[in-house]
């Protein structure tokens, strides 16, 4: 594969002066040839689209609309002729400042016109709750995938436009009423949004009746879908999310948007509404497929990140909305939404390279060269990414940044851990010791920055995402307290795992599917067993006593200031991160004579550990693919066959 040539870059809008994300690549239509979930070959397709076969997939029907149909349809009658169809020679300058002017218009006109409504439409909601939801939306949850191009659905929810339907709006609602404060959601009978969510699953089936999707109905789709997932039920979430893609090339969105747009006859807000639309797609696709264990299912992209044009909100200050948990001296930060948005764009083309290798049947020295070839894709994408959305000296900040921003720098940890995680059972020594701490590495910086997080937000605004990245974290620290060969390592591991089991269980409380992580984490705890023959101590040590005593260290701690930092690896408070607080181990770990596996002390565990069969049934998945690689081996027994990664000393 040809890695895409990343690159920080200004807007092209010269008035503006700061740093966006920009990465350049080449992408290419979703149908155009390359390799299926379930070809050989492990990557994402990159190669650049010839225009003609662009309009080979595209037609007129007989009422004269355009028809999304390639050359195999019975409603295909040949390819477009796109005479006369020439675009402008620069366009560019002309859509950004189009899209900027709409910012004014949205602060001084849209909004004020909502807020003078009695209700949102045909929702039933009254403004005041109404725009509360938005708020929360806005601020918590859309910087994450961006679905929805905020000024044209502000524009249309005041004066009624296409782009704007009582489905997509009951969708919002639904998911940003699970974000509100307990006395509100109680004073308002929100009820965390299931009302809105059972009215929208009426407004669906009208929907679907439609001759052609419409793109509201696709973002609601989406938003449903990740609703849902996060709620605990993932095969609703799964299907809602299907249904939005296939609606998406229903309608010629996996196509090249900008090309379109000649026979179309799109506004400037039109086309980057439907290119914001596939790109948060793709970015969605792979964070339910990462959660779910699941190959992706939009394997490209029609056009680069950078074709994204509208970067005004990136230096629109960040405000924590609704969020009364959150210190008055918080300090309000540009919240670089865009490009945070662009960045995850790039990032999960990566992904999507390692889930396709993770989900086929590979030789080993293949597995090793591409492991090798992803993780120098991922360093290369973190080193082009602009300073403001790295979060690297930890000790020198205050405050977390924005969620979103904190959401990006999880993910690039727990990519690392993802990628090196099938090594870790590896019967090459060295090659299993140098992943082990790799992973380690990674996982701790996940949990300092989750700790700052944790200081400055409630954790009932985390998002499904975080969750994922914690419990991604959380099962290094199992296999560091099963492998570990010093007191010291187990307790700090230990506590490491008890920060992360606290969130979880918090997080569970609003997000049902980040709590079934716990019941993997348990599992992985209550498996393997310490050999005999590396021990001090011969006695056999009980089956469940990994459990019980697991349990012992698990338990809650000192819940003040949300109580579920993280510790820093050694039971004592997060460095100098100014407001920290500590996050220590109690006497069953910090006793020696009651010590987590003391009875273990020196031993060395098994690789009998099953992780490919264990299923939780809703939320999070175990990550089937990265702890048992498809043709590669299982985890059941001895006699495992690894690959050697070469010249993996430089890996970070």
């Amino acid at each position: 594969m040809r890695e895409p040539e990343n690159q920080t870059s200004r807007s092209p809008n010269t008035n503006q002066r700061h740093e966006t994300y920009t990465p350049q690549t080449n992408a290419t239509s979703d149908s155009t040839h390359g390799p299926s979930n379930d070809d050989s070959r492990a990557t994402a397709t990159t190669e650049p689209d010839g225009e003609g076969s662009l309009w080979f997939q595209v037609g007129i029907g007989e009422d004269g609309a355009v028809i999304y149909n390639g050359p195999t349809s019975r409603f295909h009658a040949g390819a477009l002729e796109e005479d006369n169809l020439n675009e402008a020679s620069d366009p560019i300058r002309g859509h950004i400042e189009t899209l900027q002017s709409q910012y004014a218009l949205m602060d001084s006109v849209w909004l004020p016109l909502i807020a003078a409504k009695p209700g949102m439409n045909g929702t039933g909601v009254d403004a005041t709750t109404g725009m509360a939801l938005l708020d929360i939306y806005w601020s918590w949850l859309h910087p994450l995938h961006s679905c929805v191009y905020r000024p044209i659905l502000m524009m249309d929810l005041a004066l009624g436009g296409p782009y704007c339907s009582d489905f997509l709006l009951l969708c919002i609602f639904g998911l940003a009423a699970r974000h509100l404060p307990e006395e509100s959601s109680d004073s308002s009978g929100v009820s965390k949004g299931e009302r809105f969510i059972a009215r929208a699953r009426e407004l669906l089936l009208q929907e679907m009746a439609a001759t052609k999707p419409a793109i509201p109905t696709i973002q609601g789709l989406l938003i449903l879908g990740g609703r849902q997932c996060a709620s605990g039920k993932s095969s609703e979430g799964w299907l809602h999310t299907g249904m939005a893609i296939r609606m998406m090339k229903d309608i010629g969105l996996h196509l090249d948007i900008t090309k379109l747009s000649r026979l179309e006859r799109w506004t400037p807000a039109e086309i980057e509404t439907r290119k914001r639309l596939y790109n948060s797609a793709y970015i969605w696709d792979k964070t339910l497929s990462l959660a779910l264990g699941r190959p992706p299912s939009l394997t490209r992209r029609p056009y680069p990140a950078q074709e994204i044009l509208d970067k005004v909100d990136d230096q629109r200050l960040w405000k924590p909305v609704h969020a009364t948990e959150v210190s008055d001296n918080y300090v309000l930060l540009p919240s670089w939404t865009t490009s945070t948005f662009c960045a995850f764009c790039h990032l999960h083309e990566i992904t999507t390279s390692m889930m396709l290798l993770f989900s086929s049947v590979t030789k080993n020295d293949e597995f090793a060269s591409q492991i090798a070839d992803i993780d120098s894709k991922i360093h290369q994408w973190y080193d082009s990414m602009p300073a403001a959305l790295k979060i690297e000296d930890i000790s020198g900040l205050r405050q977390s940044p924005p969620p979103h921003i904190v959401s990006l720098n999880l993910l690039y940890h727990a990519l690392h851990i993802l990628l090196r995680r099938p090594y870790l059972s590896s019967s090459d020594k060295d090659l299993k010791e140098r992943s082990m701490k790799i992973c380690i590495e990674h996982s701790k910086k996940i949990h300092a920055i989750h700790s700052l997080y944790s200081q400055t937000f409630p954790h009932r605004l985390m998002t499904y995402q975080v969750s994922y990245c914690i419990y991604t974290a959380a099962t290094v620290e199992t296999e560091e307290l099963k492998r570990a060969t010093t007191q010291q390592d187990r307790e700090d591991a230990a506590a490491r795992l008890a920060a992360a089991f606290r969130i979880l269980q918090k997080e569970a409380s609003h997000t049902p599917g980040s709590g079934r992580s716990l019941d993997t984490i348990r599992r992985l705890l209550s498996t393997g067993q310490p050999s005999r023959n590396g021990g001090h101590d011969n006695t056999p040590m009980p089956r469940n006593h990994v459990q019980q005593t697991s349990q012992r260290q698990l338990r809650t701690r000192n819940t003040e200031n949300n109580g579920g930092g993280f510790a820093n690896g050694t039971g004592g408070s997060l460095g100098s991160v100014p407001g920290s607080y500590s996050v220590s181990a109690d006497s069953s770990a910090t006793n020696n004579n009651n010590s987590l596996f003391t009875a273990a002390d020196g031993g060395v565990w098994s690789d009998d550990i099953g992780y490919g069969g264990t299923d939780t049934g809703a939320g999070f998945h175990p990550d089937a693919f990265p702890w048992g690689v498809a043709g590669l081996s299982t985890f059941s027994g001895t006699g495992m066959l690894w690959p050697s990664l070469p010249n993996t000393e430089g890996f970070q």
